[in-house]
């Protein structure tokens, strides 16, 4: 069984651990993975990624993103003042070269 946990250490820093309970032949097992650094990332990643977000959408240029295909996922909406097409006319299409 997993199960997911936080607690604070003495400075007051809030560390997020993963425990596993294991019962095998009779025993139990307990451990536990601090994920407290992989937490962190993860949130600054993602502020990160809304700080552009928020650039690339108000931006005058158009901007897009695409996967390893060349597919369009993503593309900002200054497309359809630039271009006169809505971005979703051009999702999942492919990049003109």
């Amino acid at each position: 069984m997993r199960h997911p946990y936080r607690a604070e250490d003495l400075e007051g820093k809030v560390h997020s651990f993963d425990t596993v309970l294991t019962a095998f032949d009779g025993l139990v097992g307990l451990a536990w993975l601090d994920l407290t650094e992989m937490e962190r990332a993860r949130e600054a990643l993602t502020a990160s990624e809304a700080r552009y977000r928020i650039l690339a959408e108000h931006a005058s240029d158009v901007v897009y993103q695409i996967d390893a295909d060349g597919v369009i996922c993503w593309i900002s909406p200054s497309v359809q003042r630039e271009l006169g097409y809505s971005p979703e006319e051009l999702l999942g299409g492919t990049r003109s070269t």
